[in-house]
């Protein structure tokens, strides 16, 4: 009883959601088919085991809960714009981002990726539905709500998007097939850590070297666990990837993603300098979409240089930590908006 109630709320909460108008149309049409599946099963008691529609319900729920963080003016848009072209790269481009703020940034999971695809449940479990083909994938992330609008702390969602396409395209497992014994710890989860290098490589690939530097920060000395390398061991890998060097790791993805017929990894970024435009409190203005991305990697060692070095270069009475975090992330963000807006217009206007 209490799962079909469950069922019955997020189906009446997805078609408030549905009349949202900050929905893209690819989300119109995701919700109402998930409402479809949801009445379906509602329609029909004792249809389906009680466990399934209790699973089902849980899955309704989690899908629901990031579709609600993606209809206020709280989400990380212009993040979100950077991520959705890194999809497009590796041939994801029907995929959609929806966020969820969290609240506690000391949280296990503040920047994380729900892997919780309700089109795979439903083929295997709803089995007399019929989606009429439909299986938009979404990328379920979530973002701590004080980093909602600091682009520069957002850089681990590059990570995080790593994990959606190794999901996506079996990136790790396929590279365990060909070399099971290469990379594991003792006594370690040997896949789990392969996803963890492929997420920190990918995340490198468009935003240099400050995901990695985030990670440094959050988890500083931290050692090899079952899930996760130790942090040294991920920083190492990525400056030896951003440096052009060989690397084992390196070798093992690269031969993993050729045998998909896949982008190999190959940094996207294109390096810039912020700091005579932010020194005049002036946003950057990028040339192309590969600037865009070296924006956060410059911005981020313009930041924490500002800080560490006490520079105040716009001649406040009192540059504290505050300001210059505030305003750098502030003309982060801008520059990136201004970027997405001009492109947006240049496609209107050109009609291509």
């Amino acid at each position: 009883m209490r799962s079909r109630v469950d069922l019955h709320l997020v189906a009446n909460t997805l078609k408030q959601l549905n009349d949202s108008a900050y929905f893209e149309q690819r989300l119109h049409e995701f919700t109402r088919h998930l409402i479809g599946a949801i009445e379906h099963v509602l329609d029909n008691p004792g249809k389906y085991d009680a466990a399934v529609e209790e699973t089902f319900a849980k899955v309704a729920r989690s899908v629901q809960s990031y579709l609600s963080g993606s209809t206020n003016n709280e989400v990380p848009y212009e993040v979100v714009y950077c991520l959705t072209d890194a999809l497009k790269r590796w041939k994801l481009s029907e995929a959609v981002i929806v966020t969820f703020l969290t609240e506690d940034r000391n949280a296990h999971h503040d920047f994380h990726l729900r892997n919780s695809d309700p089109w795979l449940f439903i083929e295997a479990f709803i089995t007399d539905y019929d989606p009429q083909g439909f299986k938009l994938p979404l990328v379920m992330i979530g973002v701590p709500r004080i980093y909602a609008h600091k682009p520069v702390f957002c850089v681990p969602l590059f990570h995080e998007l790593g994990h959606f396409v190794d999901h996506q395209h079996s990136v790790s497992a396929v590279s365990m097939i060909q070399n099971s014994n290469l990379i594991g710890p003792q006594n370690g989860n040997e896949l789990s850590h392969r996803r963890e290098y492929f997420a920190d490589l990918f995340a490198a690939c468009f935003v240099g070297r400050s995901s990695i530097a985030a990670l440094e920060a959050i988890a500083p000395n931290v050692s090899s666990s079952l899930t996760h390398p130790a942090t040294a061991d991920r920083a190492a890998l990525v400056d030896a990837f951003l440096a052009g060097g060989s690397h084992p790791i390196i070798d093992l993805v690269q031969n993993a993603l050729q045998a998909l017929q896949l982008p190999t990894l190959t940094p996207i970024f294109q390096r810039v300098e912020v700091g005579a435009d932010y020194d005049d409190i002036r946003t950057f203005v990028p040339a192309s979409m590969e600037q865009v991305y070296g924006l956060f990697d410059s911005a981020w060692n313009y930041l924490f240089d500002a800080i560490d070095n006490n520079r105040n270069p716009w001649n406040f009475s009192s540059a504290k930590d505050g300001d210059i975090e505030v305003l750098t992330n502030d003309l982060t963000e801008k520059s990136i908006r201004n970027f997405a807006i001009r492109q947006a217009w240049d496609v209107a206007s050109t009609g291509s």
